[in-house]
This record gives structure tokens, sequence and C-alpha cells, in this order.
């Protein structure tokens, strides 16, 4: 089960982006959904090389995406 933590929306650049942190209980991580004018278009899983990333790590991520550094 996924618990929403936070939510967070794109600048004048990019106003259609919005990002949403999640904890995922069964797989104790953290995931970052990439939302782009209403629509999904990813959801990345907060793990590198089997190592799972702290919740501002998460955070960081989603407002990457909202300010456009992330493509």
């Amino acid at each position: 089960m996924r618990k929403e933590l936070s939510r967070y929306w794109g600048n004048e650049t990019y106003p259609h982006r919005e990002a949403v942190v999640y904890y995922n209980d069964e797989k104790e991580i953290f995931e970052v959904e990439f939302w782009d004018k209403k629509k999904l278009v990813e959801t990345r899983e907060m793990v590198t090389e089997g190592t799972a990333h702290s919740e501002r790590y998460a955070e960081d991520c989603a407002e990457n995406w909202c300010f456009g550094y992330i493509q």
C-alpha cells in the first residue's frame, strides 16, 4: 500500500507539471510520480543499485521534475 506524503507543482516555465511523493509500505521505499498536463509520465522508485533513498531525496527529485531539471 502507498501513502501520499507530499505534492509539488511547477513554476512559470513548467506550469502543467506536478509531482507526488509516496511511501510504499510493501516495498519499504519512496516513490515519485511525475505528472504533466494531468497525465502520468512516470513513477520512479527512489532506489539506486539496491539502495533505498530517503524521503528528502524523493522530495528533491519531485522538485527537480517540477522545475524542469528532469526532462
